[in-house]
């Protein structure tokens, strides 16, 4: 025959699995969706943060282009100045 301790830790031992079944019903998502989209947010915070170095050293690179070309045309003029023939 069961005694009342016995159908009370029953009770008590059903009650908590149904609260654990509760918690894990009501959760939006599980664990390991969660450790997915993390691992997916930090994949987009790394391809964004390499876009925008990427973007920066293409402004670097076309700045040092532009003042090169600029040096090569002021080489260019003094030496054409320094050979033009004066004509009278």
């Amino acid at each position: 025959m069961v005694s009342i301790p016995d159908i009370q830790m029953l009770y008590q031992s059903d009650k908590v699995s149904r609260m654990k079944n509760r918690s894990q019903k009501d959760r939006l998502f599980s664990s390991m969706t969660w450790g997915i989209m993390l691992f997916n947010a930090f994949a987009l915070a790394i391809l964004a943060g390499s876009l925008i170095y990427a973007k920066n050293y293409q402004n670097v690179l076309l700045t040092r282009e532009a003042f090169m070309l600029q040096g090569q045309a002021e080489t260019y003029a003094e030496t054409l100045v320094e050979n033009a023939i004066v004509v009278d």
